[in-house]
């Protein structure tokens, strides 16, 4: 048996009366004009209204439309984002940010990164750095980046990776790009993300080169990926090989992995493409 649709006089008044539900229904109706003129920015006010008061489909549909225009796939309504980012939802200007982005309406995109930016977006902050390293001077790109990355931006923290393990560019901050690779070993193996599983891979020529030049952190990261398998692979012997050479030079979280991995990890140093030797 087919729901009998609500009366649409009557979910205005319900909505008027400070319904949620009857709030979603109505946003929803001006936000594709069934059934009433369309209307970005009752759509907004009213969806606004509805997801503050805690109804889940008000802010799905939110969260699916600012999803769509920052992915530029077509599936979210640019002028409902537009008027969002308008009342300062600093992730709907970000959005729109990446809406021009890919349009490549660079001096529009660049305006609302740094709306959501100065709100402290650090994605948006990011995006700001990427547009400015092929500029002359490319240090205040990368101190951008470098802010974004400590503020918490998963995509500056690969791109410092990146720049740093992959491409050498000596004007990265070391010590940070390690807590970043860190971070990326850590999603890596706790979430099997492959975009971090692949960047420790490329860094991992990197990585064995500071070990065997004794960095201590160096060697704790490679014996993690070791012990593992994130990045390179998986081998209990050489693992515990470099991750006696981290502790020995104190770092102490290496030294607490070997205490409880002393028992015996499950590979060994007859695993395939293993030499038993720590700078492997």
């Amino acid at each position: 048996m087919a729901t009998k649709r609500p009366n649409l006089a009557k979910v205005r008044r319900q909505a008027h009366g400070g319904s949620p539900r009857a709030q979603r229904l109505l946003g929803k109706r001006y936000l594709t004009g069934k059934g009433v003129p369309r209307d970005a920015r009752k759509a907004v006010k009213l969806l606004s209204s509805a997801a503050k008061r805690g109804d889940r489909g008000a802010r799905e549909i939110i969260r699916k439309n600012l999803q769509g225009i920052a992915r530029h796939d077509g599936s979210g309504d640019l002028e409902f984002v537009r008027v969002l980012a308008e009342t300062g939802i600093a992730y709907a200007q970000y959005a729109l940010g990446m809406s021009h982005l890919a349009a490549r309406d660079y001096w529009a995109a660049e305006e609302w990164f740094q709306c959501a930016a100065d709100q402290g977006c650090a994605n948006a902050l990011y995006r700001l750095g990427t547009m400015r390293l092929d500029c002359h001077d490319r240090q205040p790109a990368i101190e951008r980046i470098t802010i974004a990355a400590k503020r918490g931006s998963v995509e500056a923290q690969r791109h410092l990776v990146r720049m740093h393990f992959v491409d050498g560019d000596p004007l990265c901050d070391q010590t940070l790009a390690l807590e970043c690779l860190e971070l990326a070993r850590v999603r890596a193996a706790n979430y099997h993300d492959t975009n971090s599983r692949r960047l420790l891979e490329a860094s991992a020529k990197w990585l064995l080169r500071a070990a065997n030049n004794n960095d201590a952190r160096a060697q704790y990261i490679v014996g993690r990926m070791r012990l593992l398998g994130t990045g390179l692979r998986r081998n209990w012997t050489i693992a515990q090989q470099w991750l006696r050479r981290s502790a020995e030079q104190g770092h102490a979280e290496a030294a607490r992995l070997l205490a409880l991995n002393a028992v015996g990890g499950s590979t060994s140093s007859n695993s395939p493409g293993s030499t038993g030797t720590a700078h492997t």
